[in-house]
């Protein structure tokens, strides 16, 4: 009897050079390619409009997400799952979602989410449970950007970039999917636009949003809530920088610009604080950032030193920055999803379309913030904060020891 011969089908949705080495490994060079697109098309299919909203500050594109959730409260065909880059902002931006749509979510929207930290029967349990809910809101990472199938997905929200640019792709994928319509927004910040010019080399296009005008209630609100969590908002805002500043340059220009957005953030999140979170001298000598001008944004111990990190000699001399420099940025160019003749509001959808140390001996009086003076939810697992400040269940210590170990995770 005559054995046939194993005939072996490699499918993948986009395709780059691990695709390739991957068909090398299991098939064989001597292989067939077949690309069922057009030449020229898009990555994305055309039944997802992808928009672009700039905002001022990354706090802001917190702001802004958060709104367009709450103006689709309403909508009984709303299903939105919402990226962001660490499983750290994840469950921050989670507990948030869930403390500010509370006064509007009157149809019960559940909040869920999902990432790489969690225990998988955890994962598992929320993945179902988000699949199953038409009343689902799924906060994650990328761990949910492949892979998994959520039917009725409406809308997919990314807040700011991500390491690995082909991920935008499996994100937006989670919509629009089966010959059915989606919507994708991107929230970006000016620092973060470069990001955005990667995603267009690569054939996206992008609706420009109008313009977004600051909810003072919303804000305030919001507020309400971070303003109580201090430990976690610095944790927060470390992790954000190392993010950034780990990104590939193309992604990120100006790495000076991503310390001011980082250290704004924080005072965003804590309007009453005064003084300047930590920075370790090594990791900002390593990321080409140990200057003085970034001393007016982060307390560095120790004096700037040039550096050839990452980003090239960027430290050792003080560039006039004025040392009162402001963030009260103008706020003409705010944008918002009032007037949205894009169908933010209650959109017709018949057509079923993730290790620092504070204790660096500094003095709060002399590193304090006087240089910016110018300037529906049901609980689920994986919870760490609380909207009345409560504490975490472990020490920020084991945090600093644990750091290193969980670096590799911490974008799953």
């Amino acid at each position: 009897m005559k054995l046939m011969k194993i005939k072996t089908l490699l499918f993948s949705a986009t395709v780059g050079r691990d695709v390739f080495n991957f068909a090398e490994n299991i098939i064989g060079k001597d292989y067939t390619f077949i690309d069922a697109k057009p030449v020229e098309s898009a990555e994305v299919t055309d039944t997802v409009e992808q928009t672009l909203v700039k905002t001022s500050s990354i706090f802001e594109s917190y702001e802004a997400a958060i709104k367009l959730v709450i103006d689709n409260l309403n909508d009984k065909t709303f299903k939105p799952i919402i990226f962001l880059s660490s499983t750290d902002a994840v469950e921050y931006f989670h507990n948030l979602l869930k403390f500010a749509i509370g006064p509007y979510n009157k149809r019960r929207y559940t909040t869920y989410q999902l990432h790489g930290k969690l225990r998988q029967q955890v994962r598992n349990r929320q993945q179902r449970n988000y699949r199953d809910d038409p009343k689902g809101i799924l906060v994650c990472s990328d761990v949910a950007a492949r892979g998994l199938d959520f039917p009725g997905v409406s809308h997919v929200l990314q807040i700011g970039i991500n390491h690995d640019i082909s991920k935008h792709t499996h994100r937006v994928g989670r919509t629009g999917r089966a010959g059915k319509s989606g919507s994708s927004v991107i929230f970006c910040t000016e620092t973060e636009m470069p990001y955005i010019e990667q995603l267009k080399s690569q054939g996206n296009t992008f609706i420009e949003s109008p313009p977004f005008v600051e909810d003072a209630e919303l804000k305030a609100t919001l507020q309400e809530f971070t303003a109580k969590q201090s430990e976690f908002n610095e944790e927060l805002t470390s992790k954000l920088l190392h993010g950034y500043l780990s990104s590939p340059k193309q992604y990120i220009t100006r790495p000076i610009d991503c310390v001011k957005d980082a250290s704004k953030l924080l005072f965003e999140l804590e309007p009453e604080r005064e003084d300047l979170p930590f920075f370790s001298a090594k990791f900002a000598t390593n990321y080409g950032v140990n200057s003085e001008e970034a001393r007016e944004y982060f307390h560095i111990p120790g004096p700037p030193v040039a550096s050839s990190g990452k980003f090239g000699s960027r430290g050792g001399k003080s560039r006039g920055g004025n040392r009162s420099r402001s963030f009260q940025n103008d706020r003409s160019s705010k944008r918002s999803y009032e007037g949205n003749d894009r169908g933010y509001r209650n959109r017709d959808r018949s057509n079923n379309r993730d290790g620092y140390s504070r204790d660096g001996g500094y003095n709060r009086d002399r590193y304090s913030r006087d240089r910016f003076s110018n300037e529906g939810s049901h609980s689920n697992e994986g919870d760490r904060y609380s909207s009345y400040g409560g504490s975490r269940n472990h020490s920020r210590s084991n945090y600093n020891n644990n750091n290193n170990r969980n670096r590799d995770r911490d974008f799953e």
